[in-house]
């Protein structure tokens, strides 16, 4: 895997579109309770990414664009050292890299995101660089991937989306002198109440509403931190990582042929 910055001009010159694939790591500087620091999401991001290419060849045609560490983090604004972008501002900047990427001669590109709250963004992103730009623009979450068998319990996997078993357990595995291990603690989400109390409303699926982190829990902090092991960060990097490898592998394979310039006859 290539870094993008690393490369000459000339070295994007004549690339196969079908072939070459860029990543943009999408994630936030946010607050993440009292026990994980602020550039979680982007220390996570980066350390899934340094250790896909450790498992990858050197010259595989991926091309790793710039960590974006500041993402759309309004739930946290209620939280000090929580920085973010809006929403259009988000929108703009990341189309915008896109469309530099289809200017090198790249046509597929994964929007590889660390951060929950960039994924409404990231979708919007995607279709705007099919529609402007005829992209394939791929996106994924790290846990999209799932965890490993039995890693983690269903309330964990439902209700713990922040700084919870996951997140504090990579933090672990990666980044140990940055968790404050005196801080760790169970976090428990508003969520985990609420399934309780209702069939279909919840603060995400079927049917969520629009919530600030403190809203889930007052520590700004959801999930089972206490649970968390560096042995379960190693666990999640290698289950993340095969995953990733895979989806490349995959995208790698869909022909661009695939996406039409305007409607057809199927029949």
């Amino acid at each position: 895997m290539k870094n993008w910055a690393d490369c000459t001009s000339g070295e994007f010159s004549g690339l196969d579109p079908e072939h070459a694939i860029a990543i943009l790591p999408l994630a936030a500087i946010e607050q993440h309770g009292p026990h994980l620091p602020v550039g979680t999401d982007t220390h996570i991001a980066d350390d899934l990414l340094a250790a896909l290419a450790r498992a990858l060849p050197d010259d595989n045609g991926l091309y790793r664009l710039p960590t974006q560490a500041v993402g759309v983090s309004t739930e946290h604004l209620a939280f000090p050292g929580t920085l973010t972008l809006s929403p259009q501002v988000a929108i703009s900047a990341w189309t915008e890299i896109g469309a530099s990427v289809a200017r090198a001669g790249i046509r597929k590109l994964v929007l590889f995101n660390a951060h929950g709250g960039n994924s409404a963004v990231i979708d919007l992103v995607a279709r705007e660089l099919r529609a402007h730009h005829g992209m394939l623009a791929v996106t994924v979450h790290w846990a999209r991937f799932g965890y490993p068998e039995e890693l983690l319990d269903a309330e964990e996997q439902r209700f713990g989306i922040h700084a919870g078993t996951a997140e504090t357990a990579l933090m672990l595995q990666n980044r140990p002198d940055t968790v404050k291990a005196g801080e760790v603690a169970l976090f428990r989400s508003l969520g985990s109440d609420m399934a309780a109390e209702a069939r279909w409303f919840s603060t995400d699926r079927p049917a969520g509403f629009g919530w600030m982190v403190q809203d889930l829990n007052a520590a700004g902090a959801v999930g089972d931190a206490a649970r968390a092991t560096a042995g379960m960060g190693e666990q999640l990097m290698a289950h993340a990582v095969s995953g990733l490898t895979e989806l490349i592998e995959e995208i790698r394979k869909f022909p661009l042929s695939r996406l039409k310039e305007g409607p057809s006859d199927s029949r």
